[in-house]
């Protein structure tokens, strides 16, 4: 059975003055209630906060995307540990957490799970957060399917910062995959020339 957030992880939680540490430290939290040793069973970090953590604050989510196959388990926990649901969110007084379960399935490509990011918190706790392949590939499609040009900035971003650890073999694939195959390859060739001049 799951257990609650106890007084000194939400004491915890509220005295973390970091946004972006407070929400791994939520999520490293939630997981171990949960008590899931499976990837897929896991919250994983995803959307803006995804693209906060691997750009090193230099993007800001107001919110943070949690994608977990079993949200209402997590929910059940949020709600007996005395945080507030409004809407789609959840929120912990007095502190500017603010949490969404937008799905259950990491989406784009096989594999996903195999390249998730895991973020050492102390103490034996550890944020999961989507790998960083699926977060470019991710970004670079919502900037040519939606149009939304930020989102390509971000992608190029992210490339740079984490040029030499990628796998651009495994970004190509799920390029590929979503048909995008020469986009992605521009944005490698960007990438490339931006992080080693």
């Amino acid at each position: 059975m799951a257990e609650m957030f106890t007084a000194d992880d939400i004491a915890r939680l509220r005295q973390t003055e970091d946004r972006l540490r407070r929400n791994l430290l939520f999520v490293a939290l939630l997981n171990q209630k949960l008590g899931r040793p499976t990837p897929a069973q896991r919250p994983i970090v995803v959307g803006g906060s995804a693209v906060e953590f691997y750009t090193t604050g230099g993007y800001a989510s107001a919110d943070m995307d949690l994608v977990m196959l079993h949200p209402e388990e997590a929910e059940r926990i949020l709600d007996a540990s005395g945080f507030q649901r409004r809407g789609r969110y959840w929120s912990l007084a007095d502190t500017d957490l603010l949490v969404e379960f937008p799905g259950q399935t990491l989406t784009y490509a096989p594999g996903a799970y195999d390249r998730l990011t895991e973020v050492e918190m102390g103490d034996g706790l550890a944020a999961t957060v989507i790998g960083i392949e699926d977060l470019v590939i991710g970004r670079l499609y919502a900037a040519i399917s939606e149009r939304r040009a930020n989102d390509r900035r971000w992608a190029l971003e992210m490339a740079v910062l984490h040029h030499d650890r990628l796998d651009w073999e495994a970004v190509e694939a799920l390029a590929s995959a979503n048909g995008i195959a020469d986009a992605a390859r521009t944005l490698r060739a960007e990438a490339h020339a931006i992080a080693h001049p």
